[in-house]
């Protein structure tokens, strides 16, 4: 769900799209595995799903903020 007011503002996919794009602009590389990408944010937001994942990068991609390369990994767009 993108904005609820029955859950927690770290729930929403707002939050965890900024996060991940946080986090993919502090890396710095150019293209990201999205499994690895869910590893090491779990770490920072909790508790995080692989479906939140998967949805969150659903929302960036829809939004034209990520892209999938042809070797099916995650870039940001600039």
């Amino acid at each position: 769900m993108i904005i609820s007011k029955n859950s927690k503002p770290e729930y929403n996919l707002y939050f965890l799209g900024a996060q991940v794009l946080k986090h993919l602009k502090i890396k710095n590389k150019e293209e990201y595995d999205a499994y690895l990408l869910y590893e090491e944010l779990k770490e920072f937001i909790n508790p995080y799903s692989f479906t939140q994942h998967i949805m969150t990068l659903d929302w960036l991609f829809i939004l034209g903020a990520i892209k999938l390369t042809s070797k099916e990994k995650i870039k940001l767009c600039s």
